[in-house]
């Protein structure tokens, strides 16, 4: 199995990037949704 370090960093941060990608979209997602509710994220009436 080669290792190359360049190769390495590179997936690592496209890994980080997509979960924060992922996470960030879900969070945006939810927060879209309270907010057409009429509630906030933590369900108060606001």
């Amino acid at each position: 199995m080669p290792l190359n370090t360049a190769d390495n960093w590179l997936h690592l941060f496209l890994g980080i990037g997509m979960v924060g990608l992922g996470l960030g979209l879900g969070l945006g997602l939810g927060l879209g949704r309270a907010l057409r509710r009429g509630t906030t994220a933590r369900g108060a009436r606001g």
